[in-house]
């Protein structure tokens, strides 16, 4: 794995990373920083439910430099910079985000890259994770092997607290439909970013999910490592 890639901070992001926040209660959250046309780092992640943000790169968080060629980080970069520009575009027009927050991940479901609409075809949705893995696979970079990711028990856990976070931030009907998903598989936050560290990426082959989940322990030992004894790797 190429774990110098890995960043617990900073701006020195040449044009894309994956960024990974664990959050106080265990959780994890992922997103991509990426290069307006500008020369500004800006980070855009799913939030929640119809809750894409786009915001400028503070540099707090830990992040992966995905381990591509320069025509795949171009590529990703201008399909943010594009999906970013309509999601403003809504805002400023003041209506509600199209993006709903989905358990269910749609292998199948992919960004126009001159539009930046999201045509999705077996899901509903996306979550901060699954809207990572769409952004590369519309740029044709596979991160993770979704064709062969089986359920697991702590999929479930996790499920009920998503499902609990989601309550308030969207209507019945779409916990409803949120709720239908369910039992199904889930491609943590942490291996999403940690499959950035992969050797094989530049033969645009995905990790399978032992390998992703093995590069993902790592990722939050060495975040858990840092927080408790507030190092960083020279």
């Amino acid at each position: 794995m190429r774990l110098d890639l890995f960043r617990f901070s900073g701006d020195h992001i040449p044009h894309v990373a994956i960024i990974l926040i664990r959050w106080p209660d265990g959780g994890t959250h992922t997103g991509i920083v990426y290069r307006e046309k500008d020369g500004q780092l800006h980070l855009i992640d799913l939030q929640g439910n119809r809750q894409l943000s786009t915001k400028l790169w503070a540099g707090k968080y830990a992040h992966v430099i995905p381990n591509v060629d320069s025509d795949a980080i171009e590529n990703i970069a201008s399909l943010c910079r594009v999906i970013s520009e309509r999601n403003g575009k809504l805002k400023a027009g003041g209506q509600q985000g199209e993006i709903l927050y989905a358990l269910k991940i749609d292998a199948a479901a992919r960004f126009n890259a001159a539009t930046g609409d999201l045509h999705l075809k077996e899901g509903i949705g996306l979550t901060c994770a699954s809207f990572v893995l769409i952004v590369f696979l519309t740029a044709g970079v596979p991160l993770v092997d979704l064709e062969n990711w089986p359920p697991r028990e702590s999929d479930d856990v996790r499920h009920d607290q998503l499902v609990n976070m989601l309550r308030g931030g969207c209507t019945p009907e779409e916990l409803a439909k949120v709720q239908g998903e369910r039992p199904c598989s889930r491609v943590a936050p942490e291996e999403v970013a940690g499959a950035g560290l992969s050797p094989k990426l530049p033969l645009y082959e995905p990790l399978s999910q032992t390998e992703a989940g093995l590069a993902g322990k790592w990722l939050l030992g060495a975040l858990d490592l840092n927080t408790r004894f507030g190092w960083k790797p020279s």
